[in-house]
């Protein structure tokens, strides 16, 4: 019998193992805070939030969104859980009451607030709708129309998210895509702004302007 010699690849440099949990952390940080932005963009698109303004089961917000009970049993439950929205009323899975609290209203149901941060989930919502045809348009510099990033997108920018600094700042973003492959969609011409120039226009944002 021939013995197979086994090479073991060399260890890591000093500090790298260090460095590498630090970006794991980060990611995962990451993942979870995209995954609840998921369930904010299924509250703000369905008007979950709107109709929590009052107390409701999960069998009254399923009749007045016009939804499954058991998706609005579920979504209830995490979004307790994450305290996006509050328990008004104790009780079994079917008896108990959700409410979302003037702050939380705020944040999640009233467009007009300086506060107002449910649209951020659409725009996510947009980036998620062109990921899979980036690899394609980094091979071949082709670039990704604004339109091809849907409605979410667009109601994003539509409603003042964080209020009107944000709002302000962030379409700019279509303006300076100019230097994007595009053009600014107030011409007329399609605008090529590519999700990572999104990301670092985002990254550098300087917070809600008080009004």
């Amino acid at each position: 019998m021939t013995a197979v010699e086994v090479t073991s690849a060399a260890p890591p440099p000093d500090g790298a193992i260090e460095e590498g949990g630090a970006v794991m952390e980060r990611l995962f940080g990451a993942l979870v805070g995209s995954l609840e932005l998921a369930t904010v963009h299924l509250g703000s698109r369905l008007g979950l939030y709107v109709a929590l303004a009052e107390p409701r089961t999960a069998a009254e917000l399923a009749v007045e969104a016009g939804i499954d009970e058991r998706y609005a049993q579920e979504w209830l439950e995490q979004q307790a859980i994450s305290g996006l929205v509050d328990v008004a009323e104790p009780g079994g899975a079917r008896t108990r009451r959700y409410v979302t609290s003037p702050g939380q209203r705020q944040a999640l149901a009233e467009s007009e607030s300086p506060v107002y941060a449910a649209s951020m989930a659409l725009l996510l919502g947009g980036v998620g709708a062109v990921l899979p045809q980036l690899p394609e348009a980094y091979r071949n510099g082709s670039g990704i129309s604004f339109g091809e990033y849907g409605d979410d997108v667009r109601l994003g920018q539509g409603c003042s998210t964080a209020g009107p600094s944000w709002t302000s700042w962030s379409r700019s973003g279509c303006r300076a895509c100019r230097r994007w492959r595009g053009r600014s969609r107030v011409t007329g011409r399609p605008c090529s702004i590519s999700v990572a120039a999104w990301a670092g226009r985002a990254s550098r944002w300087p917070g809600p302007t008080p009004r």
